[in-house]
């Protein structure tokens, strides 16, 4: 249920760009014998973004991926939440020595230590993005779909050129 209320959020907060939330309503077990997070989406007619090289949908795509970045993200868990663990290197470690016999594991962890602070900011990003994500719409309109994983990251940090250049 996490990923339908994280995209409730995530596509309010992106109006225009994602399908709008038409309703939600969570159902307890007292009602239907379970916990349930129903959730109605608005119908987005189109087809799915082929995203090969030298595909025509790639500067549609390039510019959905920059409207999205544009997009102030209040109420959206900041990413900076979801890495704020940066003991990653030590637990590979501990987990899989072998991985890391050649690197400098105490290095990593103090870099990784700077990784929340580094991912800190107000834009959305999806952060699933694939062209099964994108509906090109008649007239060549582009939503995105299934914002499962919404975060606030530093604005900037969905370039265009990452992606689409």
């Amino acid at each position: 249920m996490r990923w339908l209320r994280n995209e409730i959020v995530g596509n309010r907060v992106a109006a225009g760009i994602a399908p709008g939330v038409l309703f939600h309503a969570d159902l307890g077990a007292a009602e239907v014998g379970a916990d349930w997070l129903v959730v109605g989406f608005e119908f987005v007619p189109g087809r799915a973004a082929s995203l090969a090289p030298g595909s025509p949908d790639l500067p549609l795509v390039a510019e959905a991926v920059e409207r999205i970045a544009r997009v102030e993200a209040g109420g959206v868990r900041p990413l900076r939440e979801r890495w704020a663990p940066t003991d990653w290197w030590a637990k590979v470690a501990e987990l899989a020595p072998d991985v890391v016999a050649e690197v400098d594991v105490g290095a990593m962890d103090r870099l990784g230590e700077r990784v929340p602070e580094l991912v800190d900011g107000d834009r959305l990003s999806h952060t699933d993005l694939h062209g099964d994500q994108f509906r090109i719409e008649p007239g060549e309109d582009v939503r995105v779909v299934d914002c499962g994983f919404p975060v606030r990251v530093p604005d900037g940090s969905t370039p265009r050129s990452w992606c689409c250049d």
